[in-house]
């Protein structure tokens, strides 16, 4: 498991023995973060809610990204996730907390960080559990007008087309892994730049 592009291109990441964790295979994630630069061009936030190794954030930061927010419930897998940042020297550019992904939600919310990109790789038997979370970003309006929420399943999850308020835009099959991208509805996000339009012309 390693960078797979950016500044930090190439350098290899601590990760776990056993099946405990699945993080995610180099091959998904180069391809993910190929989608996102046509999809989100700059992704100055990134959120990992359920984080294990750190390695989707970690490559974020190498990417670009100004601020990494990672959770985990687990104490060794941010353990992991801090050796890898500091392997990489992204220590200072990312946030750790020991906490489950609803929380997680909260504590954005709480600073009024909004994400350009939240990902969400959930163990998979909590896949469908964790469709709710999408009503919770939606609530707390953690999303950017043009944020993208990334979803990684197993190919026998089935996955709406829309879930809360968000519209599934694109999805990538790689094995058993399926990568779903969602982006607020066309209605939502028309209805977020009037209001910006009204604001700033009030100004």
């Amino acid at each position: 498991m390693r960078v797979i592009g950016g500044c930090r291109g190439g350098i290899r990441l601590a990760g776990f023995t056993g099946d405990r964790i699945r993080p995610t295979s180099d091959k998904v994630k180069g391809a993910v973060f190929s989608i996102l630069d046509n999809l989100v061009p700059d992704y100055d936030t990134f959120a990992d809610l359920f984080a294990g190794t750190g390695g989707m954030g970690i490559e974020a930061l190498s990417r670009g990204a100004e601020n990494v927010y990672f959770f985990d419930r687990d104490p060794k897998s941010l353990a992991v996730v801090r050796e890898n940042l500091k392997r990489t020297g992204f220590s200072d550019s990312a946030e750790v907390n020991r906490m489950p992904a609803r929380r997680g939600l909260d504590r954005l919310a709480a600073d009024e960080v909004r994400c350009d990109v939240i990902f969400m790789d959930p163990p998979y038997r909590d896949v469908v559990d964790s469709l709710s979370l999408f009503d919770e970003i939606e609530r707390a309006q953690l999303l950017a007008a043009d944020g993208v929420i990334v979803l990684e399943h197993d190919k026998s999850d089935i996955i709406p087309n829309k879930v809360s308020a968000f519209m599934k835009i694109k999805e990538k099959m790689y094995g058993n892994t399926v990568i779903s991208f969602f982006r607020r509805g066309e209605k939502r996000k028309q209805s977020f730049i009037r209001a910006l339009l009204i604001r700033l012309r009030s100004l």
